[in-house]
């Protein structure tokens, strides 16, 4: 029986990185799933893999986004019979630790249909901060942005019910919109937080004036565009219009702290605008 595969995106990756990422997979006889969205570097990562027989690397010619991608590997691992995908981004830093403690819980938890995510607890890197995560053993999420898709460990099975991930969103609020659509198809999501997975959100940090800690994720022009217009996006199709208000008012004030205490602003504040113009596109 293939019980568990891992999957990562790539697009102008750190070759290191990824390179670590995959011996430690080798090391415990998992198959990885590379997809590249046609990255700068991809002869250099082609090239690196080439020397690992755990691996199959899919190549795109133009940047498909990150919904295309994970479903590409989730259809190769449905193919070759795996019933479980642990989804790596690419600058996601695991450890033996990491893979140990997963495939237990795996094993633990595999004859239980109805759990269809497991993710670990998420410390930022870049603030070592715990952004998602608490102190008991295992916690059950009902709310789809208590989680992300960097590091979780999905039921191929599941990913097939709900239809997989929503292509047109391509990057950010991804994993929300996917993991809204497990809920709502009364599966289960389970945090193990004594997996511990340290991810990067942009380039956070911390800005602290007098008693105040002002937060910033310093995320470019091109990534603002797609977390305002997907976040939008979500709350009108998923939630009140009261949330979608309120959701809407945040974000605004986020670009006037943007204006503040970021730079490129002008890039940001035409990617808001423009976010804000594009998401009934979406809605069908």
């Amino acid at each position: 029986m293939n019980l568990i595969a891992i999957s990562i995106v790539t697009y102008n990756p750190d070759i290191n990185t990824i390179r670590n990422t995959v011996k430690l997979c080798n090391h415990f006889g998992l198959h990885v799933y590379v997809f590249d969205n046609a990255s700068n570097n991809f002869s250099k990562l082609e090239e690196m893999i080439s020397k690992f027989s755990n691996v199959h690397l899919t190549k795109e010619k133009e940047n498909k986004g990150i919904a295309y991608a994970l479903n590409s590997n989730f259809s190769l691992a449905k193919a070759d019979g795996y019933r479980w995908l642990i989804t790596l981004d690419q600058d996601s830093i695991i450890s033996e630790e990491f893979l140990n403690k997963y495939l237990t819980v795996i094993e633990k938890m595999n004859n239980e249909p109805c759990i269809t995510i497991i993710c670990p607890k998420i410390i930022d890197k870049n603030i070592n901060e715990v952004i998602f995560g608490g102190d008991g053993k295992y916690e059950e999420i009902t709310d789809a942005e208590k989680l992300i898709t960097s590091g979780s460990c999905i039921r191929v099975s599941g990913w097939q019910k709900v239809g997989g991930f929503y292509n047109k969103l391509f990057i950010d609020f991804v994993d929300t919109d996917f993991q809204e659509k497990i809920l709502l198809a009364n599966l289960r999501i389970i945090r193990c937080n004594e997996i511990i997975l340290l991810h990067s959100v942009g380039k956070a940090c911390n800005i602290k004036i007098g008693p105040w800690v002002i937060h910033c994720s310093n995320h470019n022009g091109f990534r603002r565009y797609y977390m305002v217009r997907n976040r939008l996006y979500f709350y009108r199709k998923y939630r009140s219009y009261c949330e979608y208000c309120k959701t809407y008012c945040r974000l605004l004030m986020g670009t006037i702290k943007i204006c503040i205490f970021e730079t490129e602003k002008l890039d940001k504040v035409k990617a808001f605008l423009k976010g804000w113009k594009d998401y009934k596109k979406l809605i069908s």
